[in-house]
Protein backbone atom coordinates (compact mmCIF):
# COMPACT_ATOMS: atom_id res chain seq x y z
CA UNK A 1 0.00 0.00 0.00
CA UNK A 2 1.10 3.55 -0.69
CA UNK A 3 1.82 5.70 2.33
CA UNK A 4 1.18 9.39 2.13
CA UNK A 5 3.47 11.76 3.99
CA UNK A 6 4.15 15.44 4.44
CA UNK A 7 7.61 16.68 3.58
CA UNK A 8 9.63 18.73 6.04
CA UNK A 9 9.22 21.79 3.83
CA UNK A 10 5.42 21.40 3.73
CA UNK A 11 5.20 21.06 7.52
CA UNK A 12 7.40 24.12 7.96
CA UNK A 13 5.28 26.18 5.55
CA UNK A 14 2.04 25.13 7.30
CA UNK A 15 3.56 26.05 10.67
CA UNK A 16 4.67 29.49 9.46
CA UNK A 17 1.28 30.15 7.86
CA UNK A 18 -0.53 29.31 11.10
CA UNK A 19 1.91 31.22 13.31
CA UNK A 20 1.79 34.39 11.21
CA UNK A 21 -2.02 34.47 11.39
CA UNK A 22 -2.72 33.24 14.89
CA UNK A 23 0.32 33.69 17.16
CA UNK A 24 0.43 36.93 19.19
CA UNK A 25 3.80 38.54 19.80
CA UNK A 26 5.26 38.64 23.31
CA UNK A 27 4.36 42.34 23.37
CA UNK A 28 0.72 41.71 22.42
CA UNK A 29 0.46 39.00 25.07
CA UNK A 30 1.85 41.30 27.77
CA UNK A 31 -0.39 44.15 26.60
CA UNK A 32 -3.57 42.06 26.72
CA UNK A 33 -2.75 40.26 29.98
CA UNK A 34 -1.59 43.43 31.79
CA UNK A 35 0.47 41.53 34.38
CA UNK A 36 1.53 43.03 37.70
CA UNK A 37 5.20 42.11 37.53
CA UNK A 38 7.61 42.25 40.46
CA UNK A 39 9.83 44.80 38.67
CA UNK A 40 13.00 42.79 39.32
CA UNK A 41 14.30 41.82 35.88
CA UNK A 42 17.07 39.52 34.66
CA UNK A 43 18.41 39.62 31.10
CA UNK A 44 20.61 36.98 29.49
CA UNK A 45 21.18 35.43 26.06
CA UNK A 46 21.15 32.02 24.38
CA UNK A 47 23.21 31.34 21.24
CA UNK A 48 21.44 29.70 18.30
CA UNK A 49 22.40 28.64 14.78
CA UNK A 50 20.08 30.18 12.21
CA UNK A 51 20.73 29.81 8.48
CA UNK A 52 24.36 28.87 9.31
CA UNK A 53 24.78 32.08 11.32
CA UNK A 54 25.27 32.23 15.07
CA UNK A 55 22.78 34.64 16.65
CA UNK A 56 21.59 35.42 20.18
CA UNK A 57 18.13 35.16 21.69
CA UNK A 58 18.14 37.89 24.36
CA UNK A 59 15.55 37.06 27.03
CA UNK A 60 14.13 39.25 29.80
CA UNK A 61 12.61 37.40 32.78
CA UNK A 62 10.74 38.84 35.75
CA UNK A 63 12.42 37.21 38.76
CA UNK A 64 9.52 36.67 41.15
CA UNK A 65 6.85 35.64 38.65
CA UNK A 66 9.16 33.77 36.19
CA UNK A 67 7.28 35.50 33.36
CA UNK A 68 8.98 36.40 30.06
CA UNK A 69 7.60 39.83 29.14
CA UNK A 70 10.04 40.37 26.25
CA UNK A 71 12.72 38.68 24.13
CA UNK A 72 14.45 39.49 20.85
CA UNK A 73 16.66 37.78 18.25
CA UNK A 74 19.86 39.74 17.62
CA UNK A 75 23.28 39.38 16.02
CA UNK A 76 25.07 39.78 19.38
CA UNK A 77 24.64 41.01 22.94
CA UNK A 78 25.41 44.71 22.77
CA UNK A 79 23.97 48.16 23.44
CA UNK A 80 21.66 48.12 20.40
CA UNK A 81 20.15 44.69 21.09
CA UNK A 82 19.80 45.49 24.81
CA UNK A 83 18.01 48.76 24.08
CA UNK A 84 15.21 47.09 22.11
CA UNK A 85 13.64 44.93 24.89
CA UNK A 86 14.17 47.64 27.53
CA UNK A 87 12.42 50.31 25.45
CA UNK A 88 9.59 47.88 24.67
CA UNK A 89 9.17 47.12 28.38
CA UNK A 90 9.01 50.84 29.08
CA UNK A 91 6.12 51.04 26.58
CA UNK A 92 4.42 48.30 28.61
CA UNK A 93 5.03 50.35 31.76
CA UNK A 94 7.11 47.60 33.29
CA UNK A 95 7.72 48.68 36.93
CA UNK A 96 11.52 48.53 36.95
CA UNK A 97 12.90 48.07 40.47
CA UNK A 98 16.18 46.35 39.60
CA UNK A 99 18.03 44.87 36.65
CA UNK A 100 20.48 41.95 36.68
CA UNK A 101 22.61 41.18 33.61
CA UNK A 102 25.86 39.56 32.59
CA UNK A 103 28.88 41.49 31.26
CA UNK A 104 27.18 42.31 27.93
CA UNK A 105 28.78 45.13 25.90
CA UNK A 106 27.48 48.44 27.16
CA UNK A 107 24.61 46.97 29.21
CA UNK A 108 25.46 48.94 32.36
CA UNK A 109 26.01 52.25 30.59
CA UNK A 110 22.85 51.88 28.50
CA UNK A 111 20.72 50.98 31.52
CA UNK A 112 21.91 54.16 33.25
CA UNK A 113 20.59 56.12 30.26
CA UNK A 114 17.30 54.26 29.83
CA UNK A 115 16.64 53.48 33.50
CA UNK A 116 18.15 56.27 35.61
CA UNK A 117 18.09 55.47 39.30
CA UNK A 118 17.25 51.77 38.82
CA UNK A 119 19.84 49.54 40.59
CA UNK A 120 21.86 47.45 38.12
CA UNK A 121 23.39 44.24 39.44
CA UNK A 122 26.06 42.39 37.45
CA UNK A 123 25.82 38.60 37.78
CA UNK A 124 28.64 37.44 40.05
CA UNK A 125 28.45 33.90 38.65
CA UNK A 126 29.26 35.18 35.16
CA UNK A 127 32.20 37.10 36.61
CA UNK A 128 33.34 33.97 38.45
CA UNK A 129 33.32 32.09 35.13
CA UNK A 130 35.28 34.92 33.56
CA UNK A 131 37.80 34.67 36.40
CA UNK A 132 38.19 30.91 35.82
CA UNK A 133 38.73 31.49 32.10
CA UNK A 134 41.27 34.29 32.39
CA UNK A 135 43.28 33.53 35.53
CA UNK A 136 44.98 30.09 35.73
CA UNK A 137 44.43 27.82 38.72
CA UNK A 138 47.93 26.37 38.25
CA UNK A 139 50.10 29.25 37.04
CA UNK A 140 53.58 28.43 35.81
CA UNK A 141 55.05 31.83 36.67
CA UNK A 142 54.46 34.17 39.62
CA UNK A 143 52.40 31.41 41.20
CA UNK A 144 52.05 32.90 44.68
CA UNK A 145 50.86 36.33 43.52
CA UNK A 146 48.40 35.01 40.91
CA UNK A 147 46.86 32.49 43.32
CA UNK A 148 46.56 35.21 45.94
CA UNK A 149 44.83 37.40 43.34
CA UNK A 150 42.40 34.57 42.47
CA UNK A 151 41.60 34.02 46.13
CA UNK A 152 40.93 37.70 46.79
CA UNK A 153 38.71 37.99 43.69
CA UNK A 154 36.69 34.97 44.82
CA UNK A 155 36.37 36.32 48.36
CA UNK A 156 35.11 39.59 46.92
CA UNK A 157 32.47 37.87 44.77
CA UNK A 158 31.37 35.68 47.68
CA UNK A 159 31.22 38.36 50.38
CA UNK A 160 28.32 37.80 52.81
CA UNK A 161 27.42 41.41 53.46
CA UNK A 162 28.19 44.95 52.35
CA UNK A 163 30.80 45.59 55.05
CA UNK A 164 32.70 42.45 54.10
CA UNK A 165 32.43 43.36 50.41
CA UNK A 166 33.89 46.84 50.99
CA UNK A 167 36.71 45.40 53.09
CA UNK A 168 37.50 42.72 50.49
CA UNK A 169 37.35 45.32 47.71
CA UNK A 170 39.90 47.50 49.48
CA UNK A 171 42.29 44.54 49.86
CA UNK A 172 41.67 43.47 46.25
CA UNK A 173 42.52 46.92 44.91
CA UNK A 174 45.83 46.99 46.78
CA UNK A 175 46.95 43.59 45.47
CA UNK A 176 45.27 43.82 42.07
CA UNK A 177 47.46 46.61 40.74
CA UNK A 178 50.57 44.47 41.24
CA UNK A 179 48.99 41.31 39.75
CA UNK A 180 47.63 43.25 36.76
CA UNK A 181 51.17 44.33 35.87
CA UNK A 182 52.49 40.79 35.54
CA UNK A 183 49.57 38.81 34.03
CA UNK A 184 47.13 39.75 31.23
CA UNK A 185 44.31 37.69 32.73
CA UNK A 186 44.67 39.37 36.11
CA UNK A 187 44.67 42.72 34.36
CA UNK A 188 41.35 41.90 32.60
CA UNK A 189 39.69 40.78 35.82
CA UNK A 190 41.07 43.71 37.80
CA UNK A 191 39.75 46.26 35.29
CA UNK A 192 36.40 44.47 35.10
CA UNK A 193 35.86 44.42 38.87
CA UNK A 194 36.95 48.04 39.26
CA UNK A 195 34.61 49.04 36.43
CA UNK A 196 31.63 47.18 37.86
CA UNK A 197 32.38 47.53 41.59
CA UNK A 198 29.11 49.38 42.27
CA UNK A 199 27.11 46.87 40.20
CA UNK A 200 28.44 43.96 42.27
CA UNK A 201 26.98 45.16 45.56
CA UNK A 202 23.37 46.14 44.79
CA UNK A 203 22.02 42.88 46.26
CA UNK A 204 23.52 43.79 49.65
CA UNK A 205 21.47 47.00 49.71
CA UNK A 206 18.16 45.40 48.66
CA UNK A 207 17.38 41.81 49.60
CA UNK A 208 14.94 41.51 46.67
CA UNK A 209 17.81 41.91 44.18
CA UNK A 210 19.60 38.70 43.18
CA UNK A 211 23.33 38.63 42.47
CA UNK A 212 22.97 35.94 39.80
CA UNK A 213 21.08 35.18 36.58
CA UNK A 214 19.70 31.84 37.76
CA UNK A 215 16.07 32.71 36.97
CA UNK A 216 16.62 33.67 33.35
CA UNK A 217 19.02 30.74 32.91
CA UNK A 218 16.24 28.44 34.17
CA UNK A 219 13.99 29.69 31.36
CA UNK A 220 16.83 29.35 28.84
CA UNK A 221 17.41 25.78 30.00
CA UNK A 222 13.70 24.99 29.57
CA UNK A 223 13.66 26.40 26.04
CA UNK A 224 16.87 24.53 25.20
CA UNK A 225 15.21 21.31 26.35
CA UNK A 226 12.29 21.97 24.03
CA UNK A 227 14.72 22.49 21.15
CA UNK A 228 17.11 19.65 21.93
CA UNK A 229 16.40 17.95 18.59
CA UNK A 230 16.83 21.17 16.61
CA UNK A 231 20.50 21.52 15.66
CA UNK A 232 19.84 24.67 13.67
CA UNK A 233 17.05 26.73 12.15
CA UNK A 234 16.81 27.03 8.38
CA UNK A 235 15.29 30.51 8.44
CA UNK A 236 15.09 33.51 10.75
CA UNK A 237 11.30 33.57 10.39
CA UNK A 238 11.04 29.94 11.47
CA UNK A 239 13.38 30.59 14.40
CA UNK A 240 11.37 33.62 15.51
CA UNK A 241 8.01 31.85 15.58
CA UNK A 242 9.37 28.64 17.10
CA UNK A 243 11.07 30.54 19.90
CA UNK A 244 8.14 32.91 20.45
CA UNK A 245 5.68 30.03 20.77
CA UNK A 246 8.10 28.20 23.10
CA UNK A 247 8.20 31.26 25.38
CA UNK A 248 4.43 31.78 25.17
CA UNK A 249 4.01 28.13 26.14
CA UNK A 250 6.29 28.76 29.12
CA UNK A 251 4.24 31.79 30.16
CA UNK A 252 0.97 29.83 30.08
CA UNK A 253 1.91 26.41 31.47
CA UNK A 254 1.48 25.80 35.23
CA UNK A 255 4.51 24.76 37.26
CA UNK A 256 4.37 21.17 38.52
CA UNK A 257 7.70 20.46 40.23
CA UNK A 258 8.86 23.87 41.43
CA UNK A 259 10.92 23.91 44.63
CA UNK A 260 8.71 26.84 45.60
CA UNK A 261 5.55 24.90 46.47
CA UNK A 262 3.30 27.94 46.19
CA UNK A 263 4.07 28.16 42.46
CA UNK A 264 2.89 24.67 41.59
CA UNK A 265 -0.37 24.62 39.66
CA UNK A 266 0.14 28.24 38.58
CA UNK A 267 1.60 29.60 35.34
CA UNK A 268 4.00 32.56 35.20
CA UNK A 269 1.27 34.82 33.78
CA UNK A 270 -1.09 33.73 36.54
CA UNK A 271 1.58 34.46 39.17
CA UNK A 272 1.96 37.88 37.57
CA UNK A 273 -1.73 38.60 38.16
CA UNK A 274 -2.86 38.49 34.52
CA UNK A 275 -6.12 40.31 33.77
CA UNK A 276 -6.67 37.82 30.93
CA UNK A 277 -8.04 34.36 31.77
CA UNK A 278 -4.97 32.16 31.27
CA UNK A 279 -6.55 28.84 32.24
CA UNK A 280 -7.39 26.10 29.76
CA UNK A 281 -5.59 24.95 26.62
CA UNK A 282 -2.69 27.33 25.98
CA UNK A 283 -3.30 27.49 22.22
CA UNK A 284 -6.92 28.54 22.84
CA UNK A 285 -5.65 31.25 25.21
CA UNK A 286 -3.25 32.51 22.53
CA UNK A 287 -6.02 32.62 19.93
CA UNK A 288 -8.18 34.64 22.33
CA UNK A 289 -5.30 37.05 23.02
CA UNK A 290 -4.60 37.47 19.30
CA UNK A 291 -8.27 38.14 18.51
CA UNK A 292 -8.47 40.80 21.22
CA UNK A 293 -5.16 42.37 20.25
CA UNK A 294 -6.27 42.78 16.63
CA UNK A 295 -8.99 45.13 17.89
CA UNK A 296 -6.45 47.37 19.61
CA UNK A 297 -4.25 50.10 18.23
CA UNK A 298 -0.78 48.53 18.41
CA UNK A 299 2.24 49.80 16.50
CA UNK A 300 2.80 47.40 13.61
CA UNK A 301 6.46 46.72 14.45
CA UNK A 302 5.39 45.44 17.88
CA UNK A 303 3.31 42.75 16.15
CA UNK A 304 5.91 41.88 13.52
CA UNK A 305 8.62 39.20 13.67
CA UNK A 306 11.85 41.19 13.90
CA UNK A 307 15.61 40.65 14.11
CA UNK A 308 18.22 43.11 15.39
CA UNK A 309 20.93 43.09 12.72
CA UNK A 310 24.07 45.22 12.44
CA UNK A 311 22.12 47.58 10.17
CA UNK A 312 19.09 47.88 12.48
CA UNK A 313 15.69 46.33 13.16
CA UNK A 314 14.71 44.04 10.28
CA UNK A 315 11.17 42.91 9.41
CA UNK A 316 11.58 39.15 8.95
CA UNK A 317 8.51 38.88 6.72
CA UNK A 318 9.93 40.91 3.87
CA UNK A 319 13.49 41.79 4.93
CA UNK A 320 12.79 45.52 5.09
CA UNK A 321 14.66 47.75 7.53
CA UNK A 322 12.27 49.20 10.11
CA UNK A 323 14.79 51.28 12.00
CA UNK A 324 18.48 51.97 11.49
CA UNK A 325 21.00 51.15 14.20
CA UNK A 326 21.86 54.02 16.51
CA UNK A 327 25.20 53.58 18.23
Amino acid sequence: TMRSYLSHGTVNNLFLEWAEKHSPSLYETSLMCRPSWSGHLQVDGKHLLVNNTWVVLLIAVDIYTMDVPMAVLCYEENTVSFRCPIETLLKLKYPFRSLTTDLGKGFVKESQILLPGVPHQVCSIHLQRYLDQRVPKRPQKDKELILQFRGMAQNLLQARNLAQYERNLSEFKALGIEAAQIHAGCQSIYRCIIKYQDCLKQHYQDEDIQNNSNTVECVISHISGKLNQVKKFESFLGAHYTLTLSMLSWRLHPFTTSRFKERNGKSPLFLAGSHQDVHGDWVDVLLSIKNQSECNDVAEYLRLPVYISQEGIVNLRDGSLLECTKN
